[in-house]
């Protein structure tokens, strides 16, 4: 609220009549190139990194009543060039709120055509613009408003229906895109006679006809749809009722916003009705936490430098931003709350001395990065997120502290070095998406800031799972075979499942104990007819990855199944004999295999025998023997020419088992025990498992029934 007399105009009319002034010049100055866009992020204004930005500085008055006092005068009070910019930056301001007249705006209702319409829009397009490139954000609000053809020589109680929405409708249009700018669609709302009530905070959203508004108003629901509906995604400023000094019920009557890009603005001077810390605690401090407060006016009518550093004090303690009014020279008088004595020194007023004074004790407003060593990054994997803290427009590197926050829960804190970096590790023991904050905890001469919030993403890792074992001897038929394996996860938070194929057509689930990554898993298993299975375990975490493991051969055998025996000849093919891969010939064998009663090793007498052209092999040992039907399988260790120490795979099919005229056949496999090099073998290729091919030239094999 700021009283303001027609007297007090043609006063400073007679100070300073300037028309528009449009450097063209560079200045000295090197103008901003990264003023990022805004916009609301929960309860703060950020900017398109999520750093939060504190917006302090100043209003200007003289683009509202210019165009129009007087017939009209220019289209602002005192220079709007370069030089009166540098000024405004000296004091370490970063916004500049500039008032507007909506009639000059739109250019009707007889104001003058020199300092309206296009004109005037073209001005404040380009202060706009040469505020912004020398770093400096900008607020626009409606201060001057008129319905009708009534001309808009001063402030009313509420937006007009009749120009209002057209207003921002064209503001917007003209703005949209910059998003350094912020609207703010009405200065100081006052319907039901300045009450808090809900009769005045209903028409602040609503418009319509209300009590205390001589005319049909515009609601702020009406202003802020009318400027989402431009395509503008700029933050919108809103003030309560009551010299926009209430904001009891702005939450409860807050209008609605695609973009939910909203603040509250407030306007706070000494002589309103909320002008203390207890009224500040009960109605801002409530509100602040939920959403963007920013006081886009505050001063005094005396230049009591206790009350307003007392204000000032509480709002940076809330990190909340500030615009002091004004910015203008017309009297050197504390009531008039003029800043300065010239606009081109900064000079201050006695008053305009005690907001300076605070602006430069404040603490450099800090901008807090965070980075992370791995995008994205496995669990189990350790990752170092790198804070970078930065001082705005000031010199010297932040010192101090940065407190880490991961998925909403202290992370602990770190030293900043001399560079103003800080570090912490981290290993998340589960995949999905998780939040990283750096919360800078300030220092003299550095106030505090918060990054925005860093997406790590985590990718799963699947578990391992070790070798299975507890299958080493061949077992006997109906025999409970028991078999383990470890198994471990990086994402030491994961849960396991384990299922095991037996290989004889059968699978089932496996016993898991496990904790923070790491376990076993075990599964036992009856086998009900001899035969070699191949067995295999997966282990699955609960994303649904796996991994397993595999033994080629369990060997099952049946002492009750009979013996295996044959002798006689076969063609050895050419690429058997590995040492000569083109040796070829007749090659001799004959082999008895068979268990005695309660016997768990076939008996090995009289033994394997093969003779080729180049070796002799001779079994010392056998270690199982199955018997399945119509197939045998052998396997047992021997000598090469009398020496060494060879293992061997003897499988044959006894044709006449499976049909008249059908062929024995055979597969014989030899290998060094220790080295595992093969000496020998008639299909090889092939897995173990494999049936044999090879015919016999002569003689017989013979499954089944006694020797």
């Amino acid at each position: 609220m700021k009283p303001w007399s027609r007297g007090r105009q043609l006063f400073a009319r007679s100070l300073l009549t300037v028309p528009l002034i449009l450097s063209t010049v560079p200045s000295s100055t090197a103008a901003s190139t990264d003023l990022s866009p805004l916009h609301v992020d929960g309860y703060r204004i950020v900017d398109a990194s999520g750093q939060q930005v504190i917006l302090r500085g100043v209003n200007r008055s003289g683009t509202e009543f210019a165009c129009v006092n007087e017939g009209g005068f220019g289209f602002s009070l005192g220079p709007i060039d370069q030089a009166a910019v540098d000024a405004i930056k000296s004091w370490h301001a970063n916004v500049v709120r500039l008032p507007l007249n909506e009639q000059c705006w739109l250019g009707i209702n007889g104001i003058n055509p020199l300092f309206s319409g296009a004109g005037y829009r073209t001005a404040i397009a380009s202060y706009v613009n040469l505020l912004n490139e020398n770093g400096l954000y900008v607020i626009l609000d409606l201060h001057w408003s008129a319905p009708g053809e009534e001309v808009a020589t001063h402030q009313q109680t509420m937006p007009d229906l009749d120009h209002s929405v057209d207003f921002w409708s064209s503001v917007a249009s003209t703005f949209k895109g910059n998003d350094a700018v912020i609207f703010e669609p009405y200065n100081e709302p006052l319907p039901d006679n300045q009450r808090d009530s809900d009769d005045a905070w209903t028409c602040w959203r609503d418009g319509g006809t209300c009590p205390g508004v001589a005319f049909e108003a515009a609601g702020m629901q009406t202003l802020v749809s009318a400027i989402r509906a431009t395509g503008a995604t700029n933050v919108i400023a809103l003030g309560g009722v009551g010299f926009a000094n209430y904001l009891s019920r702005w939450r409860a009557y807050k209008p609605s916003d695609p973009l939910n890009n909203l603040v509250a603005a407030w306007h706070v001077y000494n002589f309103n009705a909320c002008n203390n810390a207890s009224c500040w605690e009960a109605t801002a401090a409530p509100l602040m936490a939920a959403v963007p407060v920013l006081v886009t006016e505050t001063g005094m009518n005396a230049c009591d430098a206790t009350w307003w550093n007392t204000f000032l004090d509480w709002l940076d303690a809330r990190q909340t931003g500030y615009l002091a009014w004004t910015w203008n020279r017309w009297s050197t008088d504390c009531d008039s709350r003029a800043l300065v004595t010239d606009y081109y020194t900064a000079t201050p007023t006695e008053y305009g001395s005690i907001y300076r004074t605070h602006l430069a004790n404040v603490p450099a407003d800090t901008t807090t990065n965070v980075a992370s060593s791995a995008t994205p990054s496995a669990e189990g994997q350790a990752v170092t997120f790198t804070v970078t803290v930065t001082a705005r427009g000031a010199s010297g590197t932040p010192g101090g502290s940065v407190a880490f926050t991961m998925d909403g829960t202290d992370a602990g804190t770190a030293p900043l070095d001399a560079a103003g970096v800080a570090a912490v590790s981290k290993t998340f023991d589960d995949n999905g998406t998780h939040s990283v904050v750096a919360r800078y905890l300030g220092a003299p001469g550095f106030a505090r800031s918060t990054s925005g919030a860093l997406t790590q993403q985590v990718t799963n890792v699947p578990p391992r799972v070790g070798p299975l074992s507890g299958a080493a001897d061949p077992v006997a038929v109906g025999t409970q075979l028991t078999l383990g394996a470890e198994l471990s996860d990086p994402g030491t938070a994961d849960t396991h499942t384990a299922r095991v194929d037996w290989g004889d057509g059968t699978s089932a689930p496996a016993t898991v104990q496990e904790s923070l990554g790491a376990g076993t898993l075990t599964a036992s298993h009856a086998y009900s007819a001899a035969g070699v299975y191949r067995v295999g375990a997966t282990v699955t975490d609960d994303d649904g990855a796996g991994a397993s493991a595999a033994l080629e051969a369990v060997v099952v055998f049946d002492p009750a199944a009979g013996s295996a025996r044959g002798a006689g000849w076969f063609s050895s093919p050419a690429g058997a004999y590995l040492a000569d891969a083109a040796l070829a010939g007749r090659a001799q064998f004959g082999f008895l295999a068979r268990y005695q009663n309660d016997g768990t090793v076939p008996f090995a007498q009289p033994g394997f025998r093969l003779r080729t052209d180049r070796f002799v092999f001779e079994s010392t040992s056998y270690d199982w023997l199955v018997v399945t039907g119509a197939k045998a399988q052998l396997h047992g260790t021997g000598r090469v020419n009398g020496s060494g120490s060879y293992a061997f795979l003897l499988s044959v099919i006894d044709g006449d088992r499976l049909g008249k005229d059908v062929a024995d056949v055979l597969r014989i496999k030899i290998w060094n025990a220790a080295s595992g090099a093969v000496l020998y073998d008639t299909q090889v290729g092939d897995p173990e498992s494999a049936d044999p091919v090879l015919r016999l030239g002569g003689g017989s094999i013979a499954i089944g029934g006694a020797p």
